[in-house]
């Protein structure tokens, strides 16, 4: 049930005739009210734990306004709203938006978790397990909602949940940046259901595809970006990334060196400390081998093949958004303007 409190959100979310900005924005709210709507469910003694927990994981400082979803390019959830605008001939009722909201904001947490607990960034205690447990409980209560009005939504979802645990279950070795990145369209698979969903809602087949193609290049570029902030961490950890994966030949060899410090003992020597000096130079060797400023120009391409999917199918709003995103690569590499103008 809405609380009286929220009853304005959700009608301000459904009410299309409100300028573009604003009905983003008011949907955008619903995604941050289910996170408060996740923490309420959890048994009252851990509530508070909770609500830190989620303060913390979204990096919100004191006496700031509670932004769980800060860290998160807007494209990756503002498609639903984008879909349900251009869709002007369809009545979209409060209860969709409202389990929309809920089942993609559970996605949008559980993808960051579960990679954070599977990568032992985020320790999987008591407390996390029941927020995961609990977020799972709310979406599919919530995606139920949903396929109850979406014509052979059901389908889609277990489709794609199918596709996604298929992907990062898999024990295929990956030896190249290509197969890395199309495994990593599977691993994001859940990101396009309640969008796909959304589709199916507003009748509208012709924008399916090209939802589906902008947010996978889109999710393609959020993933080197990632790959090479986190580069040092996962140079430590032997993880390969779009970054190990692009390495020349000599450059991948001290990383192999790399790893197998620690694995053999030497008299009177600081492991650690030689470890943390050959991490550094390795870092140095990458960015001397031009490997980064070949991937921004790959998260480039990427965003103006997600930019230009979204125009085609008339998402004129998505598209400037992931473009603005773009550019923000571009003038870091500082080439002209033009470059992202391409196509895919």
């Amino acid at each position: 049930m809405k609380s009286w409190d929220h009853e304005h959100l959700y009608a301000f979310a459904t009410n299309r005739s409100t300028a573009g900005n604003e009905y983003k924005a008011s949907f955008y709210a619903l995604l941050n009210d289910a996170i408060l709507t996740l923490v309420r469910s959890l048994p009252r003694s851990t509530q508070t734990n909770a609500m830190i927990f989620f303060i913390q994981h979204s990096g919100i400082e004191p006496g700031y306004n509670v932004d769980f979803f800060r860290n998160y390019y807007s494209p990756i959830w503002s498609v639903i709203p984008h879909i349900i605008t251009r869709s002007t001939g369809v009545q979209v009722k409060q209860d969709f938006m409202y389990h929309a909201a809920i089942a993609h904001a559970m996605v949008m947490l559980l993808h960051s978790l579960d990679n954070h607990i599977n990568d032992s960034q985020i320790a999987p205690d008591h407390l996390t397990l029941l927020i995961r447990s609990q977020a799972w409980k709310l979406f599919w209560d919530s995606i139920a909602m949903v396929c109850s009005v979406v014509h052979e939504g059901k389908e889609i979802v277990k489709s794609y949940l199918d596709g996604y645990y298929a992907s990062i279950i898999i024990n295929k070795r990956i030896d190249n940046l290509e197969e890395y990145l199309h495994t990593f369209k599977d691993q994001m698979a859940t990101a396009l259901i309640v969008p796909l969903l959304t589709v199916q809602y507003v009748k509208d087949m012709s924008l399916e595809e090209g939802v589906r193609y902008s947010l996978e290049h889109f999710g393609l570029a959020w993933r080197i970006y990632d790959d090479i902030q986190d580069m040092k961490y996962d140079l430590n950890c032997g993880r390969d990334t779009a970054v190990t994966l692009s390495l020349p030949i000599d450059v991948r060899h001290h990383w192999n060196e790399l790893l197998k410090i620690g694995t053999t003992i030497i008299e009177k020597e600081n492991i650690q400390e030689h470890k943390n000096n050959s991490l550094n130079m390795l870092e140095e060797m990458i960015l001397a081998s031009g490997v980064i400023p070949v991937l921004t120009k790959r998260i480039i391409k990427e965003l103006q093949a997600a930019a230009k999917h979204a125009e085609d199918i008339g998402l004129c709003g998505l598209s400037d958004e992931i473009m603005k995103v773009c550019i923000h690569f571009v003038q870091g590499m500082k080439v002209d303007d033009g470059e992202c103008n391409g196509s895919d």
